[in-house]
């Protein structure tokens, strides 16, 4: 099979999402794994990152600013941990530009909360945090 090069874009922002969770005391400490969109077997605590929308906006001069809607998933044992880790989690994206060295041209210049939820399904406290990160 060949190896071609391929550009990258906003598409591989999981990467960010991952890279910034990661970056927070909290949750490197506190979460046995963080997952891109689907849990096969995991135990409690962990964390949940997909992309549910983008919304592109195409410029003549440099390609493409766009934005993503990630909803990140936080399943814990007990509520006030997985409150706990929520507010981690609004730490790290409320407001806040990430970047990562391992993809340097994928940049969020702004990331923002947009909703959040909560609910309790087998066996887990579950927080839903949703938020909408500028791709540049």
């Amino acid at each position: 099979m060949e190896c071609y090069s391929v550009r990258t874009t906003s598409l591989s922002g999981g990467a960010l999402v991952r890279a910034a969770l990661l970056s927070h005391p909290a949750i490197r400490d506190s979460v046995t794994r963080i997952f891109p969109v689907a849990v096969p077997e995991a135990t409690l605590p962990y964390m949940v990152y997909r992309r549910t929308a983008m919304q592109p906006v195409a410029w003549k001069s440099h390609g493409s600013d766009d934005t993503l809607t990630v909803e990140i998933t936080v399943c814990t044992a007990a509520y006030d941990e997985g409150v706990r880790l929520a507010e981690a989690v609004r730490e790290v994206f409320d407001g806040t530009q990430i970047e990562i060295p391992e993809l340097p041209a994928l940049r969020a210049r702004r990331s923002s909360i947009v909703d959040a939820c909560e609910t309790y399904e087998a066996d887990a406290y579950i927080q839903i945090i949703t938020i909408n990160i500028k791709i540049q």
